[in-house]
């Protein structure tokens, strides 16, 4: 360089100085300017846009700044309102989930016991029950089979009933089938749990006069009377014993609590001193057919008997063939109104034995 002629002395402009010092020609900052490809060459971190950043430093309240985050000032937690909904949500999800698993289990629970109370229990005796007939059957059979007109209306033959584990008398339903039910002494869970008829123990005997009376569960074990509700008045009830055919008719059926006793005394529903002088059967079961708070009552008397010598009653082929072969049917008859001997039951002799405890038997 000649010094004596030196170059004038060249100054950045306003312009320049702005863009070196980050503004545009505006007042605005700008990003600083770089070579292209510095940041790839050199390795360093891209620039950003310090426009942006100024203008969020300048308005700290706009929509756009920086988003904070720190512990809630009013809760305390690190949590922001959505995770919190997210997991009370998720709460609530965990806990109807085991409601509704809990009450799914009770229900197959409940399931089972009812599949095991009404089928596998009647399994379970059925095999004995049929097996108690058929040997009573064998043991009392008589040489006459056929069907007789024989009605006889005197006293049938004296039944002396035995303890409980044996199968005195059967009971044959027609409008059930045909069904056969064995009858036994005593009316606990020990006999009605074997699918019997038990025969409440200080009622009268089959045939006498009174009330023969008898219980069985209609729901489980054998489910001997389950059919209870299809039984109308006129059918007949025919009951086996050793010797005769005593063809009972039904009259009356209704339903009533659990402590209503009277209905197996000698007259139901009169005080038990009272002197009869009709020979009843009772049949007693649980109500409603999946419940045990009531019990249905089935009532029925003596129409007459046959021995058995003499061949087998039309009555065990139901009501319908009684009536075709114009025999006489009996109607409706309130319990209520049945007559009453005029001594006491105590010199009456016949009729021995009342009904105690404090409640019918049944627990379906």
């Amino acid at each position: 360089m000649n010094p004596q002629n030196p170059q004038p002395q060249s100054f950045p402009s306003r312009r320049m100085r702005r863009e070196l010092a980050g503004q545009g020609t505006d007042g605005r900052m700008v990003a600083a300017r770089q070579p292209a490809g510095a940041g790839s060459a050199t390795g360093a971190t891209p620039a950003t846009d310090t426009t942006s950043g100024a203008a969020q430093s300048l308005n700290p309240g706009s929509s756009t700044g920086p988003t904070q985050s720190g512990p809630n000032p009013s809760t305390g937690s690190t949590q922001s309102g959505p995770e919190r909904t997210r997991k009370g949500r998720s709460l609530s999800v965990t806990v109807m989930s085991g409601v509704g698993q809990t009450m799914l289990s009770v229900g197959v629970i409940l399931a089972l016991f009812v599949v095991w109370q009404v089928f596998v229990t009647t399994w379970q005796v059925q095999g004995a029950t049929a097996v108690a007939v058929q040997s009573f059957t064998t043991d009392t059979a008589s040489a006459a089979t056929q069907t007789t007109d024989v009605q006889r209306t005197d006293p049938p033959p004296t039944l002396t009933v035995p303890g409980t584990g044996q199968t005195f008398a059967t009971l044959h339903v027609p409008r059930w089938d045909q069904m056969v039910v064995p009858i036994m002494e005593g009316t606990t869970s020990a006999v009605l749990d074997t699918g019997y008829a038990g025969h409440y123990t200080t009622a009268q005997g089959p045939g006498q006069v009174g009330n023969f009376a008898l219980a069985a569960h209609r729901i489980s074990y054998g489910s001997s009377f389950r059919r209870v509700e299809e039984l109308q008045v006129g059918d007949p009830l025919v009951v086996e014993t050793p010797q005769a055919w005593l063809v009972y008719e039904i009259f009356d059926t209704e339903i009533v609590l659990p402590t209503a006793i009277e209905v197996i005394y000698p007259i139901p529903h009169h005080p038990k001193e009272a002197v009869p002088v009709e020979r009843l059967m009772t049949l007693t079961t649980c109500h409603p057919e999946y419940g045990n708070s009531q019990r249905f009552i089935v009532y029925s008397k003596m129409a007459y008997w046959v021995p058995k010598s003499s061949g087998r009653p039309l009555a065990l082929q139901g009501q319908d063939a009684m009536k075709a072969a114009g025999q006489d049917v009996i109607g409706p008859l309130d319990v209520r109104q049945l007559p009453v001997g005029g001594t006491t039951r105590e010199a009456s002799g016949e009729a021995g034995g009342s009904a105690g405890g404090s409640e019918l038997a049944g627990d379906n």
